[in-house]
């Protein structure tokens, strides 16, 4: 595969077949020196080993020379609907029922991941880096199980962020989510003045935005947010920057 650039050290995917992935890109992308991980829809677990084959998923690739995996996370969200409902029909019958998921690898970088020469503290040249890339929702009818979705990958990335970091750092008493780098990537199948757009950008939305079609998940979704349990906002915990801009790519697909 000549075309991979020497110098990227991630490469994220979504809507990938398992024999995309194992039989093609892996063996390929690994004669150039990376390595990677991947996981299908939630659907593939219900489905025999050939219909299994057809699922497509999400895959994140990493440069061996520059880091070391860590650990891979699935974020199902299904899964977390189920956990979550506290016996919300919405959340079983319109955010349980879709099978998308999210996928996140804990990496550990090497020294030769500085230009300049390994610091001096060997310590100093093992740090944490966080990948994630997700899959929401297509049907802009299910503009609410985009948003929740988002709310739970966020939720469960706040979740690993304060574990890796009470592994690198012993001894902190309160973990700092932003202290660990995070590269969130994904298809989130939303406009830029979405709910979606906003609970990521300004990390926070009201309870009542329009997203939520009226359909009372307040009680339920308050558990995913890292705002007071009498906060009229869900928010999370992430302090994240865009990585392009809308004059340059208004969208990325027409139908």
């Amino acid at each position: 595969m000549k075309y991979v650039n020497t110098l990227l050290i991630f490469l994220v995917y979504r809507r990938w077949k398992p024999t995309s992935f194992f039989n093609f890109f892996l063996p390929e992308l690994q004669r150039d020196g990376y390595d990677g991980i991947f996981s299908p829809k939630s659907r593939a677990k219900t489905m025999g080993e050939t219909e299994r084959k057809f699922v497509d998923g999400c895959a994140i690739f990493y440069r061996t020379s520059k880091f070391s995996l860590v650990k891979k996370h699935l974020v199902e969200f299904n899964q977390l609907a189920m956990a979550n409902a506290e016996g919300s029909d919405n959340m079983l019958n319109r955010v349980m029922t879709k099978d998308n998921i999210g996928l996140a690898a804990l990496l550990e970088t090497k020294e030769a991941i500085f230009d300049n020469g390994a610091p001096a503290d060997p310590a100093a040249a093992r740090q944490p880096i966080l990948i994630c890339t997700a899959h929401m929702h297509w049907d802009p009818e299910f503009c609410d199980v985009k948003l929740i979705q988002t709310m739970m990958l966020m939720s469960e990335l706040k979740t690993i962020a304060e574990e890796s970091s009470h592994s690198f750092r012993p001894g902190s008493h309160a973990p700092d989510v932003n202290s660990i780098p995070t590269l969130l990537c994904g298809d989130l199948n939303s406009l830029p003045d979405s709910g979606v757009v906003e609970f990521l950008r300004a990390g926070r939305v009201v309870t009542t935005h329009a997203d939520f079609k009226d359909l009372c998940y307040s009680t339920v979704l308050r558990k995913l947010s890292s705002a007071e349990k009498s906060g009229d906002d869900f928010t999370h915990s992430f302090k994240l920057e865009r990585a392009y801009d809308n004059e340059v790519m208004p969208y990325t697909n027409y139908t």
